[in-house]
């Protein structure tokens, strides 16, 4: 190698294969193993440094999915801090001990704001959080909920709500991402936004089934590595277990003697991605209280996809040398054998990313 070509190498912004490499294992994790496979990458999760917008309809488990996500990375990183800007104005209803304490997130490590207006967010980000970086701060993800709270520039300086702003708000959230990218990119700090959807105008689309397309500003497809939809699976199977029993309590009736609701399925879908192998759909379990349970039953289907769980009839579940006789054992099997859960989600990922590499199985 050349003096210049060396020389080139070791200049600031310099990228080696090994840094790539490092970067791809070096993921944050959420508690859903579907969820983690969904994001296709060899450190089973999203790499620390990227963004990910999620969106789907109101009410849909965005914002306790991000709970799920912040206490997982509170468990996984004893030292890690998480900074959240609640665009919508509710974090001083939804940031108290008990909802802290059901995700397990550590308030000592978890700041939450509530601000709308763009320079309380973008600025904080590339200047504040920049310097308490700069300072050894180990702050590792950044949380906007939403991107579509955010104000315009112009709207905020409007006299009046009849002004009309055209576009202000689009050219607001465009200038601030590419303001804030820097500092996410430097020092490897995971951004997860939120976005709400608007109904699909576009006659084409609507003839493929798309009625809804995310509202943000077009700036996001340049910024963000992942595009994520969330929607609650309102099939009959998204309302029970893989075992059949509903979500529902049955100790508490309404006016209509229906039994209070506790949960149900979520779909989690990578629309697009910077990465490989978009368009893979996982599903989890939200209980309203507990936040996101069942993970066995996420490891049960992956492990059957990857065919590490057999079926030699229609009765039997073969999971190595273990014998279970209906699916209802099989999944007692692996929810009271962390052992055996762990070493199938650890199976599954070895094919994956194998499978991500071109490598064989």
């Amino acid at each position: 190698m050349s003096k210049h070509l060396s020389r080139l190498r070791n200049l600031e912004g310099a990228v080696s294969a090994s840094d790539g490499e490092e970067a791809l294992k070096n993921c944050l994790r959420t508690p859903s193993p579907s969820v983690n496979w969904s994001l296709a990458q060899p450190g089973g999760g999203m790499p620390y440094g990227t963004g990910m917008v999620l969106y789907g309809p109101p009410k849909g488990g965005k914002s306790v999915f991000l709970n799920g996500v912040i206490g997982q990375i509170h468990k996984d990183r004893p030292k890690e801090v998480v900074v959240k800007f609640d665009t919508e104005l509710r974090g001083k209803f939804q940031n108290n001990t008990n909802n802290l304490r059901k995700f397990g997130i550590d308030e000592d490590r978890y700041i939450v704001y509530d601000a709308n207006s763009p320079e309380m967010i973008f600025d904080r980000i590339e200047k504040d959080i920049g310097a308490a970086c700069q300072e050894g701060e180990q702050i590792s993800t950044v949380i906007i909920d939403s991107l579509s709270g955010i104000q315009g520039r112009r709207f905020i300086n409007a006299d009046t709500i009849n002004t009309q702003q055209i576009g202000d708000q689009a050219a607001t959230i465009k200038d601030g991402l590419m303001r804030i990218l820097p500092t996410i990119r430097k020092y490897n700090i995971a951004l997860i936004c939120t976005a709400h959807v608007r109904a699909e105008m576009d006659m084409k689309e609507q003839m493929r089934g798309k009625t809804i397309k995310m509202q943000a500003a077009w700036a996001t497809k340049h910024v963000f590595e992942y595009f994520c939809y969330i929607e609650p699976n309102k099939s009959k199977t998204g309302k029970v277990t893989l075992g059949g029993e509903e979500f529902t309590d049955a100790s508490v009736l309404d006016f209509m003697e229906k039994e209070q609701k506790t949960g149900h399925k979520i779909r989690f879908r990578v629309e697009e991605s910077s990465f490989p192998y978009a368009g893979r759909t996982a599903e989890f379990t939200l209980d309203f209280e507990k936040g996101i349970i069942n993970q066995y039953e996420e490891i049960f289907t992956l492990a059957l996809n990857y065919g590490l769980i057999e079926k030699p009839n229609n009765v039997t579940y073969k999971v190595g040398d273990q014998n279970f006789r209906g699916i209802l054992a099989c999944l007692m099997g692996i929810r009271d054998n962390p052992e055996l859960a762990e070493k199938l989600l650890k199976e599954v990922q070895r094919r994956d990313v194998a499978m991500l590499k071109g490598q064989p199985i």
